[in-house]
């Protein structure tokens, strides 16, 4: 998903051979560690730290938050009080009031952002169509220590419609040879062990019916476009479980007991019908702009205008998209704008700033003193649109401006921007940063105090 545009390196303190193989075969970078107060160490104010795990907790956040680096918390329980930036929870019907998180915290929430590998995300764009149930692809992961890949073997084969029946152990499983005796009585019955992402893939696509938990094996069976059977046998599977089956992605195995196990067989025999479009394998674009966006927001500096950015304030104010949404739709020339700079520039009434990321003018921030107030007036680049950079401009602007009035004395009572209607993000970055929002004519009115 993300590393054409990004540096990643994994950092664990203990670590599967198997995934260190997968690692190092797909080029990342890996850091072993002893222990954490190694890897709190290590974050800069340029880096984005992901967290996967359900142990850390507030505490161990805050240590991240307290290096600048921008925090992500990958998540699918809720069940602690959150200081990330940016949470990831890819279960259905989840929404921000169920975190105890940051007002300022961002959300990717739902299948719409599926945490999967690129073969299946590949995949789910292309979802095969199921004629007919005859092959089952059976896995319960990592080391199942319930053996429950051994009842559900025993429950399928029951089934005389099932021509072949794929089963699937992980490097972890430490009961094959109980299993062997079930496997080698049924000629329909091919075992793999320890297998990789493709040949799985490959396996579940030759599958018509996938009878898997409601863990991350979920989402890649959903993927591929196998009718599913899924159930729950711990306790951090159940909010996926109940998320899933409430949106009707799978036959209901319950806690995959036997009875509860033939009754769902059954129904999928019958093809009752079931959700298959929660995941349609876009996820790792909708992530990658997220992380950009990230990026683009760590690295947005101000700057104060000089009359050398005249033309590019030209050709941002003459764009058809930004004068749609400004109070002056007459044609811009250029001979009348750069005048306007530049006695804006050195007009000492006018605060101008160049938003840049990596040096690059992105937009533009300006305040004007009238009255004893300021008044706002901003703009980005159409290139930089939908990347939520407008709410990183005007924060950043209104906190240079409050330093400003701090450090020199500048008098001022009150930041005061106004936004047409229709001019939605606008709206919505004024909003987000607390300004108190009021009718004026036909736009709305922005204030809050410069204290």
């Amino acid at each position: 998903m993300l590393q054409s545009d990004f540096s990643i390196t994994f950092v664990c303190r203990c670590i599967p051979d198997k995934i260190k193989k997968d690692l190092e075969e797909a080029r990342f970078q890996l850091l072993e560690i002893e222990n954490e107060a190694v890897f709190l160490s290590l974050p800069t104010k340029n880096d984005i730290v992901v967290l996967d795990g359900y142990h850390f907790d507030l505490a161990y956040q805050e240590s991240i938050k307290n290096t600048a680096a921008t925090l992500v918390c990958i998540d699918d329980l809720f069940d602690k009080e959150y200081v990330a930036d940016l949470i990831i929870n890819h279960a259905p019907n989840v929404n921000p009031g169920n975190y105890n998180a940051l007002v300022t915290t961002q959300f990717a929430l739902g299948p719409e952002y599926a945490l999967l590998r690129p073969l299946f995300l590949e995949q789910a764009r292309n979802k095969k169509a199921v004629a007919n149930l005859e092959t089952v692809f059976i896995c319960f992961g990592g080391s199942d220590f319930k053996n429950l890949t051994e009842k559900t073997v025993a429950t399928i084969t029951a089934f005389p419609v099932f021509k072949r029946i794929i089963v699937v152990t992980g490097v972890a499983f430490e009961q094959i040879n109980k299993l062997k005796t079930v496997i080698d009585s049924d000629k329909r019955i091919e075992h793999f062990h320890g297998i990789d992402e493709r040949k799985i893939m490959e396996l579940m696509v030759a599958s018509d019916l996938a009878v898997v938990p409601s863990s991350g094996i979920l989402n890649e069976v959903l993927s591929v476009g196998c009718n599913v059977i899924s159930g729950t046998y711990v306790e951090n599977q159940k909010f996926i479980y109940s998320a899933y089956k409430n949106e009707n992605c799978f036959y209901d195995a319950h806690d995959f007991e036997p009875k509860e196990l033939n009754e769902a067989v059954q129904k999928a025999v019958n093809r009752v019908p079931l959700n298959k479009n929660v995941i349609d394998g876009l996820s790792g674009e909708r992530l990658l702009k997220i992380f950009k966006r990230i990026k683009m927001h760590k690295g947005m500096n101000l700057r104060l205008a000089t009359i050398e950015d005249a033309e590019t304030t030209f050709l941002w104010a003459k764009d058809p998209e930004i004068r749609r949404f400004s109070f002056n739709k007459n044609e811009i020339l250029r001979e009348e704008h750069v005048a306007w700079f530049q006695s804006k520039v050195n007009n000492p009434e006018c605060i101008y700033l160049i938003a840049e990321i990596a040096n690059k003018p992105v937009g533009s921030i300006r305040f004007d003193r009238v009255a004893g107030n300021f008044v706002i007036s901003y703009l980005l680049g159409t290139d930089y649109h939908g990347y939520g950079l407008g709410k990183e401009i005007l924060k950043k602007g209104v906190d240079y401006l409050k330093q400003l009035v701090s450090e020199t004395g500048l008098s001022g009572n009150t930041i005061i921007g106004f936004v047409i209607k229709d001019n939605i993000p606008s709206l919505k970055a004024f909003r987000a940063l607390g300004f108190l929002e009021t009718e004026d004519k036909e736009n709305s009115k922005f204030e809050i105090s410069i204290e």
